[in-house]
């Protein structure tokens, strides 16, 4: 068997806490081969598009291969989501689903223990990839928009990183984890919020709620949040504040709605990053 082939085993045994993971009834290694394909897959080939995993990708590359993603699960709903009828590309925004079309099994788990990153506080981890077995784990510790945006990054890690295993941390109070990210975690969290929150539809949803590409606050937002500009202003003193405030208020000129954070099942804070991307706000 290739030496490196054995080191993933090895590593992956080691993630897995199961020394005979990967074992056939004679002793052999077998069972690799043989994860269970779905009825419809969509192959890492065909997303990054001539593109080798793990390389490094700009994130013009990410979004490209997010949306070539966002594409095959669309043109493929019927079969993705066969007890549904889907009207808006938003409806397939579902990184659990992905992880079928790779042929990968997700399993939500209590709890996945906890990680002290070199500098940085003790953090929850949130979710991890092992790309021999095909598993993803999911803690169930943190909200569930949190936990979506982990299991978007976690698909992250399966289109575009080699390796055995990876994981996302988050800190013990909900927060991001203190210590910087390294590049490969880095182009993860891009991955997912490409592809949980497309340009496209982040844009539409946001002028139907705010009637503008380039929300301002004036005397005119301050009265349609039903606020004076003064109260506002004093609540709302960063422009974060102001990204984070859009991202989770439900009613706006005297209409309600789903708030933008809810409707593509993100945090408020990962929701704001992207109306800032966006020179929304």
């Amino acid at each position: 068997m290739d030496q490196s082939l054995a080191d993933q085993i090895r590593e992956s045994r080691r993630l897995l806490k199961n020394p005979y993971a990967y074992l056939d009834d004679e002793g052999g290694f077998s069972a690799i081969s043989s994860v269970k394909k779905p009825s419809f897959s969509i192959s890492s080939d065909i997303i990054l598009n001539g593109k080798r995993k793990g390389q490094r990708f700009s994130k013009t590359d990410i979004e490209r291969f997010a949306r070539n993603l966002q594409a095959e699960m669309w043109r493929n709903r019927s079969q993705l989501f066969p007890d549904q009828t889907l009207t808006s590309p938003i409806d397939i925004l579902d990184p659990i689903v992905a992880f079928k079309c790779l042929g990968y099994s997700v399993n939500m788990q209590d709890t996945l223990g906890q990680y002290k990153p070199d500098g940085a506080e003790l953090c929850e981890v949130a979710g991890s990839i092992d790309t021999i077995s095909l598993e993803v784990a999911i803690s169930r510790k943190p909200l569930p928009n949190f936990r979506n945006f982990t299991a978007a990054h976690e698909l992250g890690h399966a289109i575009l990183h080699e390796g055995v295993g990876f994981h996302r941390d988050r800190a013990l109070d909900g927060s991001g984890g203190g210590a910087s990210k390294a590049p490969m975690e880095y182009e993860a969290d891009t991955f997912a919020a490409f592809f949980l929150m497309p340009e496209k539809q982040i844009r539409k949803a946001f002028e139907e709620r705010f009637l503008t590409q380039e929300f301002r606050l004036n005397d005119t937002s301050a009265f349609a949040l039903a606020q004076s500009l003064e109260e506002i202003s004093r609540k709302l003193k960063t422009r974060r504040d102001l990204s984070q405030y859009l991202a989770r208020v439900t009613r706006y000129n005297r209409v309600q709605f789903i708030s933008l954070a809810d409707q593509f099942n993100v945090s408020v804070d990962a929701m704001a990053i992207r109306l800032e991307e966006l020179e929304l706000v």
